[in-house]
């Protein structure tokens, strides 16, 4: 546990120039059933160590809106190109999944679904990727909801 906090750290203090330590921390892991938990919950604790350094929570009706916006655009920006629609996060040039060669059966970018959670706040949203590159779809998609 130690180990992850002290990845979720050095990650965090890189930001926006994070991919090369996140490739080289998920290449280190094995490919199994806890991977892609595992690189959700670091891009959560970066998210989240991320937004303590550089915004303030947004507290209006529309606070998932204006956190895409101003918090979540800009922070996924110096790694990808990606639009808001409505309570989604269209990522057309994903740095997480465009290496991946084969169509794959489910959504692989993990990590970057776990960063947008934590800029946010896992209390307030769940992050779903409903669509990722890997499965040869136009673009990742992230599905931000309120929870109740």
């Amino acid at each position: 546990m130690n180990d992850l906090l002290s990845v979720i750290e050095i990650i965090a203090q890189k930001h926006p120039d994070i991919m090369g330590s996140v490739k080289e921390f998920s290449n280190s892991l094995p490919d199994d059933d806890q991977r892609s938990l595992i690189l959700y919950n670091v891009g959560e604790g970066v998210g989240r160590r991320v937004f303590m350094k550089k915004y303030k929570p947004i507290k209006d009706d529309d606070f998932i809106a204006q956190s895409l916006k101003k918090i979540v655009l800009p922070s996924i920006s110096p790694f990808s190109m990606a639009k808001i629609k409505d309570n989604e996060i269209h990522v057309s040039v994903c740095p997480f999944c465009f290496h991946i060669k084969e169509q794959q059966s489910s959504c692989q970018c993990h990590f970057l679904t776990g960063f947008i959670c934590g800029l946010i706040g896992p209390e307030e949203v769940s992050v779903v990727e409903i669509q990722c590159r890997a499965q040869k779809n136009p673009a990742c998609v992230f599905q931000v909801n309120k929870k109740y």
